[in-house]
């Protein structure tokens, strides 16, 4: 009896777990629903969001306070700067100050005068705006780097109110001179504090100058071309005068007079405490902080503080974005919330932009998230209560449901044991249970049934299955057909043991030829030629196998295979498999030991194609194949890649020596083979090769192939019909114009591309009448614009540079005309390229932009570059366009006659190899002289492009030429002159003069 109640206890834990398990599925659900309801609704998540939110509206209130005293308060000098401004013009004009001084051993005669007069100025606009300092450092003479800061001192005035927030005292009272010379010190009559000194020297580092040295650069380093605003620069980090404990920060700009002279800094200083003050943390929770900090690509850097964490911050924040832009970082070992607001300090594509100001109001986690976190406790508690309660009432009603069905189960074994079919089995009471229990027996009748027509259904199947089944504790079942279907004679099925069953399997493995682990299933090779599957399934513990015959599917599989390995014309691997081989050779280093990976191209495919048709070059290529699969050493994969070039890996040699031979012997062979050819002439087989060594090139495969192509394309270019080893020094030397090709996609990417801007003088008067843009490449490495237009070219990419011509020239010169730097009433002239075009949508764009410039711009085509109807055509059709276009470089291309009748042009720019010495040359002067009377009849204006020379430009005068273009006049700038030198002007006149008809002189 032991047995039998082990039994009926596993039954009895079954119906339980069974009864047991939907009702807690049940109970899960209404706990899921529950808290789902909570998730759905967002109860938590807006609780934090909330939390974030009140955090995040009180960092963009303080931010926007902040903001408006940086701006509009503190960094607003413009009337000061121009006080100053007026007082240096003024000296100047009086002879009592020469700027030119100005420089790192001081300011010369009337750098002191100056301080003085525009200290009270100074002191007003200290009070005024509330200002820990401010100050004037002069200086009139570039910053180069790696000067020698620690003997330079300059001349300056700092002035400090170590309590901004009083009321003005009389008399000066609160205020301490830092820096000043001792002549203003006296004159002012302000106590001195104690790290004052007569000039400003910097001794530290970096940091400590930037308020004098970046604003001071940014203008110089264009000349004073743009507004002193514009060059602007907060410091991002804090910093000490020499010899002070006074940490400030400062915003400074430079002092530019009306000429573009640039002469010293104006700044003002707000010491650390001061800033902090305008920081009030108490607003926050009471672990809050503010942070002030600078972002420069996703990377925070704190520049000061207040708060609880303002001694804990690290120099970067090593910051996570998370929900609605909040940020989360460690301090002291605990998560900080953060939301960031930030501050518009700088006006776009300003010279520090690209320091983004930022306010972080900072509280750490566990107190802005407590109210959140108490409520996800509370619901985590209810919940496991719920649990704990619908547990009890589901085993409860478990065990009473139970007791009826272990009688049922009890019947039902007892039957079994005693070999008799599916009892009737008897009434429980619960009706349910007994409907259950009367379909159980209809069920397995049905079953039974159904078994029986399928055996039978497999009988008459035309393809042969068998099977077994095994489950613990019970006879193995086997299909009579299973064994005989593997070759497995005198193997009696019927009873059967999982011992013997393992052991006859066991001794069919030789016969396996393909294995599929993931559906555990093998397939046997039984005899030559039929295919048998074996598929085995796990159930529990017991396991269930099916034998199906698979002869047809494997054969065609095979054909298949056939069709994807092998080149079809050559009956060589093709480039698939020799991969795939290849990178199994390549992970057993110990056979492949010395290798050669050669890449052979054949040098006369392309004859042979395009005389005699590509059917010969067929029969070339599958000669070619045949013949170096016969030539091959046996431990040598041989492939054709593609077309007439083939791969060949020799493997598993000592030493180069042993396999250079073998590829010697090889070539022997393949140059004794020949094709006859439709003629009756023999081709000789005959290829350039390269040859890259494992492991001394490369342990990749990928890479020995891109060695063994650089060295076959040098065998290319150097004559062909050859072999040659690869040479890491010629690739590399390759590699630089890999350099130039970077170069020009981070330039095309960031769009840096200048423009610098060439006069065209009138030839009679000397005025300019227009300017030239003239591309200049942003970079250290490609500078040429020729080599740019070149990768362009190659890279398809001309279509991007049609567009950053157009947009970068007309936005620089329009900002030459805003600043008055050029001649107001010039046209442009914008080089575009005759095969590209804008899309309408750029044209549109362009056209919102620059309406204003349009009537004057010229556009320039290229005559060395055939022309495109289609791309003229839509130029042509610009919105807004003035309709002018000007043929350059004419007289160097092919066409020269023909662009200019199709057209059309205003302007015609003889090309510099015909204006060179010109003066000295009858052939160019005569073509000059027919190009000009051909235009005139026309209305065109001729321009003479690239004199150099004063001989060239009277003989270009005199030939009648309308506009000069040349270094002679200018030299393209980013500014360029208003006007051209006065000697030149002189010349053009008098050239001029000399070719009008005598009766016409004055």
């Amino acid at each position: 009896m032991k047995p039998r109640q082990q039994k009926t206890k596993r039954r009895e834990r079954s119906v339980s777990r069974f009864i047991v398990t939907p009702m807690l599925g049940l109970l899960l659900v209404e706990i899921l629903l529950l808290l789902g309801s909570i998730t759905v609704g967002g109860v938590l998540s807006r609780l934090r969001e909330n939390a974030d939110a009140m955090l995040a509206q009180q960092v963009v209130n303080r931010r926007n306070y902040l903001e408006n005293y940086m701006t509009a308060d503190w960094s607003e000098l413009s009337v000061l700067r121009s006080k100053i401004n007026a007082a240096v013009m003024a000296m100047q004009q009086n002879g009592e100050l020469d700027i030119s001084a100005f420089g790192p051993d001081g300011s010369g005669a009337g750098g002191s005068a100056l301080l003085t007069k525009i200290a009270p100025d100074m002191i007003s606009a200290l009070y005024a705006k509330h200002l820990s300092g401010i100050y004037v450092i002069l200086n009139a003479q570039e910053l180069p780097e790696g000067r020698a800061w620690e003997t330079a001192a300059y001349s300056g005035l700092c002035i400090r109110d170590m309590d901004p927030a009083a009321s003005q005292p009389s008399h000066y009272t609160d205020l301490l001179l830092v820096r000043a010379p001792v002549s203003v010190s006296r004159t002012l009559k302000i106590s001195s504090g104690q790290d004052w000194e007569p000039r400003y020297t910097f001794h530290g580092g970096e940091a400590d100058r930037a308020f004098f040295e970046k604003p001071f650069q940014a203008a110089w380093s264009v000349s004073g071309a743009l507004p002193a605003q514009y060059c602007g620069y907060w410091t991002s980090r804090t910093y000490r005068l020499d010899e002070s404990d006074t940490e400030c920060i400062s915003y400074s700009l430079p002092l530019i007079l009306s000429n573009g002279t640039v002469y010293g800094v104006l700044g003002v200083e707000l010491t650390v405490d001061y800033f902090r003050a305008q920081l009030p943390f108490g607003e926050l929770r009471s672990d809050g902080a503010y942070i002030l900090a600078i972002r420069q690509e996703d990377v925070y850097t704190p520049v000061l503080s207040s708060g609880r964490l303002a001694g804990e911050l690290p120099e970067t924040l090593d910051t996570e974005m998370l929900r609605d832009g909040t940020l989360s970082f460690s301090i002291g070992g605990k998560r900080v919330s953060a939301a960031p607001a930030g501050l518009t300090l700088y006006k776009n594509n300003a010279p520090f932009s690209s320091d983004q100001w930022v306010l972080l109001g900072a509280e750490e986690e566990e107190t802005l998230y407590s109210f959140a976190d108490s409520i996800t406790v509370l619901l985590i508690v209810i919940t496991l209560i719920t649990f704990a309660f619908g547990l009890a009432g589901s085993l409860f009603i478990a065990g009473s449901l139970a007791r009826p069905i272990q009688t049922l189960a009890d019947r039902v074994a007892a039957a079994r044991e005693e070999g008799t079919d599916v009892p009737d089995l008897p009434a429980t009471g619960i009706r349910e249970i007994d409907q259950f229990s009367g379909a159980i027996v209809e069920l397995s009748r049905s079953v039974m049934e159904s078994s029986t027509r399928m055996l039978r259904i497999i009988d008459m199947a035309s393809v042969e299955l068998g099977g077994f089944e095994y489950r613990p504790g019970e006879p193995m079942f086997v299909t009579e057909n299973f064994f005989p279907m593997l070759g497995v004679e005198n193997a009696d099925a019927g009873g059967i043991t999982r011992e013997r069953f393992d052991r006859l399997m066991d001794g069919l493995s030789q016969k396996v030829v393909a294995r599929d682990v993931k559906n555990g299933a093998r397939v046997y090779r039984v005899g030559d030629d039929r295919y048998i599957r074996v598929s085995t399934r796990r159930e529990g513990e017991g396991l269930v196998g099916l034998a199906e015959d698979v002869t047809t599917a494997t054969l065609e599989r095979m054909r298949i295979e056939q069709e994807r390995d092998y080149d079809p014309l050559t009956d060589l691997y093709n480039r698939r498999a020799f991969c795939r081989i290849a990178q199994e050779l390549f992970a057993e280093p110990e056979r492949m030991k010395v290798a050669a990976l050669m890449m052979i191209d054949l040098d006369n495919l392309k004859g042979t194609n395009d005389r005699f048709g590509h059917d010969v070059g067929d029969q070339y290529i599958r000669c070619a194949g045949q013949c170096l699969l016969r030539a091959a050493p046996d431990a040598t994969l041989v492939s054709r890649q593609s077309g007439d070039e083939f791969f060949l890996l020799f493997y598993g040699y000592d030493d180069r020596s042993a396999v250079r031979v073998k590829i010697r012997e090889l070539l022997e062979a393949v140059r004794a083979e020949s094709v006859l050819l439709p003629d009756g002439t023999r081709q000789y087989l005959t290829f350039s090769g390269g040859v890259a060594w494992y492991p001394d090139d490369s342990r990749e495969l990928d890479v020995l192939m891109k060695y063994a192509d650089f060295a076959m394309y040098q065998v290319k270019r150097a004559g062909k019909n050859s072999v040659t080893e690869f040479d890491a020094e010629l690739y590399h030397q390759a590699g630089e114009s890999l350099e130039l090709k970077q170069a020009f996609w981070e330039i095309l990417s960031e769009d840096r591309i200048a423009y610098h801007f060439q006069p065209i003088a009138d030839a009679r008067t000397g005025k300019i009448r227009a300017y030239e843009a003239l591309m200049r490449p942003d970079s250290p490495v490609l500078k040429r614009p020729d080599q740019f237009l070149k990768i362009a070219r190659k890279e398809g990419r001309m279509g991007e540079v049609e567009r950053i011509t157009w947009f970068k020239s007309a936005e620089t010169f329009q900002s030459l005309l805003d600043r008055d730097l050029v001649e107001p009433d010039a046209q442009l002239f914008v080089n575009s390229l005759a095969s590209q075009v804008m899309s309408p949508e750029q044209m549109e764009m362009f056209h919102e932009r620059f309406a204003a410039l349009q009537p004057r711009l010229v556009v320039e085509i290229v005559e060395a570059e055939g022309l495109d109807e289609r791309c003229t055509r839509a130029k042509r059709e610009m919105p807004g366009f003035s309709g002018m276009f000007a043929l350059d470089d004419y007289g160097s291309g092919y066409n020269s006659e023909k662009n200019l009748l199709e057209l059309a042009p205003a302007y015609t720019k003889i090309d510099i190899s015909i204006i060179r010495s010109i003066d000295v040359s009858r052939d160019r002067q005569e073509i000059v002289s027919n190009m000009v009377a051909y235009a005139h009849q026309r209305d065109m204006q001729v321009i003479a492009e690239g004199v150099e020379t004063p001989q060239e430009l009277r003989t270009v005068i005199e030939l009648g030429v309308d506009l000069i273009q040349g270094y002679l006049l200018a030299k393209p700038a980013a500014v360029p002159a208003k006007e051209i030198p006065a000697e030149a002007r002189a010349m053009i006149r008098a050239a001029a003069e000399n070719s009008r008809p005598p009766e016409d002189r004055s």
